[in-house]
């Protein structure tokens, strides 16, 4: 073999190899697309938005989203049965992760404040005071009856949220100017809004921040 045919068929060779390793490389690009990994990291302070949403009250608990096992009027009748009295005011709220109703009650001559747990109907607290003068006369007008209340609090919680969106820290059932009304706070904590509804028509008379 002469050194010309040699160097062409040499030439040749090159040539084939440049061309496979170019196919070759096609093919890769083909099979196996690149993978990009994203890490998103959030730093301390910040929030997204589903947190922010969900963004808790005050106390930790939205009391419009679930009802207590123990209801206010059971509740009512377990403080009757220590006090003997009308009621002033009844509240939810939570304490210290326990969510209890707060119950006044006042008679002729004395006044009581019982601690009712929401879970259990247990007596959590209980104390009594004498009344005298203005504060015997101011306890009577305060009084109302169970019966009065036609409006329950997860109605009035509701259109409490209507006006004001946001979970509820409390309401508090009792009379102002003679009207039976409930004020229900709804935000979250640090930014909150009491809502008064009306207990007999489920009216929202107004709001206070």
């Amino acid at each position: 073999m002469n050194t010309h045919a040699l160097n062409i068929r040499l030439s040749a060779a090159a040539v084939l190899a440049a061309g496979a390793g170019l196919l070759a490389g096609c093919g890769t690009d083909d099979a196996t697309p690149e993978t990009k990994t994203e890490t998103i990291t959030q730093t301390a302070g910040s929030q997204s938005p589903a947190a922010s949403s969900a963004a808790p009250s005050r106390s930790g608990v939205d009391l419009a989203a679930t009802a207590p096992a123990v209801s206010w009027r059971d509740a009512l009748r377990t403080a009757g049965a220590q006090f003997t009295g009308s009621p002033t005011a009844v509240k939810l709220e939570t304490e210290h992760g326990r969510t209890v109703y707060e119950i006044e009650l006042a008679s002729a001559t004395q006044e009581s404040d019982i601690t009712i747990d929401a879970a259990n109907g247990g007596v959590v607290a209980k104390t009594t005071d004498d009344l005298h003068g203005d504060d015997a006369a101011h306890a009577g007008a305060e009084r109302f009856e169970a019966g009065e209340v036609t409006v329950e609090p997860d109605r009035a919680m509701r259109a409490a949220q209507a006006r004001v969106a946001g979970p509820v820290s409390e309401w508090k059932l009792h009379s102002e100017n003679g009207r039976r009304v409930y004020e229900i706070n709804v935000g979250t904590a640090g930014d909150d809004t009491e809502v008064v509804v009306d207990a007999a028509t489920g009216e929202v008379i107004g709001t206070d921040r």
